[in-house]
């Protein structure tokens, strides 16, 4: 593979295998017992932390901006599953949202409304 393009093993969205001149990235999970990414996790002893975000209740960028106060706890029912989301979760969410609020403005984890929230999620 001297100085070649990396090659590529793909099927849909998700890449199975990467290989450059120096690595070699195969998708464990792919080769593995068909279980969720949790349970993957779990198997190999990985503590799991799922952020949460309520996606059904804002519809444009400007909803986004507007909001400067974190959700009630109703926002982030999960309709796929027919689940509230836990306290603890939605309390943890709800003070990591605050935290990051007070911080100075020179602060690079500051935000100041959801969309702060939603671009973290993004780019993190």
């Amino acid at each position: 593979m001297d100085g070649e393009a990396p090659n590529f093993i793909k099927k849909g969205a998700s890449y199975f295998h990467i290989e450059t001149k120096l690595f070699i990235f195969n998708d464990t999970l792919h080769f593995s017992a068909p279980c969720s990414y949790s349970q993957y996790l779990k198997q190999w002893g990985v503590a799991e932390y799922k952020s949460i975000f309520p996606y059904e209740l804002y519809s444009s960028v400007e909803e986004l901006e507007a909001a400067i106060e974190f959700p009630d706890r109703s926002a982030f029912f999960n309709q796929l599953k027919n689940q509230e989301l836990p306290v603890e979760e939605y309390n943890r969410a709800a003070q990591e949202y605050n935290r990051r609020k007070d911080l100075p403005d020179s602060n690079p984890e500051k935000i100041r409304n959801m969309k702060g929230i939603f671009l973290h999620f993004l780019y993190n």
